[in-house]
């Protein structure tokens, strides 16, 4: 075979058989990594205690929230709504946490695949809620936004 033949066979297999290291879920940079966890340890703490001005920091005006017990989907302002009437009701969060985690990302738009465990207070009422959140962030003007989510009631987080 000619060596200009090799090189180019080898450089079409390569570029075909080849996929991008940040679009496979164990290959994300851990700097990208721990910024999308705590981005997203964020926008959960802010709703569960109300934080509207860091919600609005976070969360994109086009949301669309999708929640196991609501059929209903949440805009941003719904979300926000919510929030309050959470803290409102005598809602205090305890903790929240994610066991095991996943990230896709690609370019500018990273997808999280979670388990997570939330433990909070209504009045002297302690309550527990664990399942998998798919979580979209997309990064805009340098730090990452939040417009979309789906929740689902599934394992207890482990």
């Amino acid at each position: 075979m000619r060596p200009r033949f090799l090189l180019a066979g080898l450089v079409t297999a390569l570029f075909l058989n080849t996929s991008p290291a940040h679009a496979q879920a164990g290959q994300v940079p851990s700097s990208v990594r721990t910024e999308l966890e705590k981005v997203r340890q964020d926008v959960w703490v802010a709703w569960f205690n109300n934080d509207q001005k860091r919600m609005n920091e976070i969360i994109a005006p086009e949301l669309i929230a999708i929640s196991a017990e609501d059929d209903n989907w949440q805009t941003k302002p719904g979300t926000m709504q919510s929030a309050a009437g959470f803290v409102q009701g005598g809602g205090k969060l305890i903790k929240v946490e994610f066991p095991h985690t996943d990230i896709q990302l690609y370019g500018d738009v990273a997808i999280l695949y979670s388990r997570y465990v939330v433990e909070y207070q209504v009045g002297d009422k302690t309550m527990k809620d664990a399942g998998r959140a798919t979580e979209v962030f997309v990064k805009k003007n340098g730090r990452w936004i939040h417009p979309g989510w789906h929740l689902d009631a599934g394992p207890a987080g482990q």
